[in-house]
């Protein structure tokens, strides 16, 4: 078994002139993010790897920075593909939908079986004791509030959950426990995600 945190990003400033996957994060998500990396799990982690985005990048750079560990950035690890300057006039609304689509493609996003098979096999790779030599962990991922659902499904073996993602604050963390069964990852929650738990 391989301790993993889920880590979802801490608040970026929302321009919708900017693709979603170049947006910063605001001055209070800089101190979420510093507030973050003092929660005593990351004395344990052995590596940190992260979405591209620029708001997960700066999310984990505090931690890295305080325990030495510079994060892996791993495009596979990147939020489900959406059109760039996108809004909803209700936005869970429409991540309900997509989460209860497992096929075919809904508002234009990445395919929800392609973003869970995708997420799903990046972690995959990073868990195999032949392909990374800290596979046994604990590790760090650094990510997003649907690909985090879709992995945490897919860690369950569950159909991916609107209240799983509705649980899921920004930013937030969860420990699971992990192990590979075949070419799929399968676990259990240790401690679920719960944004109360942060320091302030």
């Amino acid at each position: 078994m391989t301790t993993l945190y889920l880590v979802r990003h801490a608040a970026p400033v929302l321009d919708y002139t900017q693709p979603q996957s170049q947006w910063v994060l605001s001055p209070e998500g800089r101190e979420q993010a510093e507030a973050l990396a003092a929660e005593p799990f990351w004395a344990e982690v052995k590596a940190i790897y992260s979405s591209p985005e620029v708001k997960a990048l700066a999310t984990a750079e505090p931690a890295a920075r305080r325990y030495g560990l510079p994060p892996r950035v791993l495009p596979c690890l990147g939020e489900v593909e959406r059109p760039a300057g996108q809004r909803f006039d209700n936005y869970p609304e429409a991540v309900g939908q997509y989460l209860a689509t497992p096929k075919g493609s809904l508002h234009g996003w990445e395919p929800n079986a392609r973003a869970r098979g995708r997420i799903g096999a990046c972690v995959y790779r990073f868990l195999d004791p032949g392909q990374s030599p800290e596979a046994v962990g604990p590790l760090a991922i650094v990510g997003h509030g649907l690909t985090l659902t879709l992995l945490l499904a897919t860690i369950l073996n569950e159909t991916p959950s609107f209240d799983i993602w509705r649980s899921i604050r920004v930013p937030d963390w969860a420990q699971v426990e992990v192990h590979t069964e075949g070419c799929l990852v399968r676990g259990r929650i240790v401690a679920p995600f719960s944004g109360q738990r942060l320091t302030n």
